[in-house]
């Protein structure tokens, strides 16, 4: 019969060195040091899908939204965009980077909100994906009935195709979006 003998491994919840320091965990030093604006170019990328137009949508360098990008990725650990040529397309962390940081974006909007408003009043921030080519008395009347009603709601409305509304509904990244459909959408995303 053989023995297998192995090394003694460091004390997970402890996590000391042998120097006797701590050792942070990745997901402890991802805490520790993510910076917010990181994430917030990261969205902006993903919506705009082009680099050189989420500079321009925040009013950046090209070469600064780059380098925004890869410190993320090299904070997080992983490759947001897959490139293909002048084109690129989130990759699977990409995907569940943006979820998040849409989410953490609607969380900061809300303490922002919270402390802003009074008690009784509705705040908070939605995100309209339409086409371009809307002309609608009814659709123009509901907006400006809406925001007579609702002050502390902030709408931005973004036009892009009606495939990218149907990706960004289904990404979660977008609370409400208009256009055309020719099959019926998914369950996920109608409702």
């Amino acid at each position: 019969m053989t023995m297998l003998s192995f090394p003694s491994m460091p004390d997970p919840v402890n996590r000391k060195a042998e120097t006797g320091h701590d050792i942070p965990r990745k997901s402890e030093q991802l805490i520790d040091r993510l910076d917010w604006n990181l994430l917030r170019t990261f969205i902006a990328i993903a919506h705009e899908g082009n680099i050189t137009r989420a500079a321009s949508s925040l009013r950046l360098t090209q070469s600064a939204v780059s380098q925004a990008l890869r410190r993320l990725e090299k904070q997080i650990g992983y490759a947001l965009i897959v490139r293909n040529g002048s084109r690129f397309t989130l990759s699977s962390h990409g995907e569940k980077v943006l979820r998040l940081a849409s989410d953490i974006y609607g969380s900061i909007k809300a303490i922002s909100n919270e402390i802003e408003s009074g008690a009784e009043e509705v705040g908070g921030h939605i995100r309209l994906l339409t086409l371009s080519s809307i002309e609608s008395v009814t659709y123009d009347t509901f907006l400006a009935s809406f925001h007579e009603r609702f002050p502390r709601i902030s709408l931005e409305i973004i036009c892009i195709r009606s495939e990218d509304i149907l990706s960004s509904l289904q990404k979660k990244t977008a609370n409400i979006g208009i256009g055309l459909c020719p099959r019926p959408c998914p369950a996920s995303v109608a409702h």
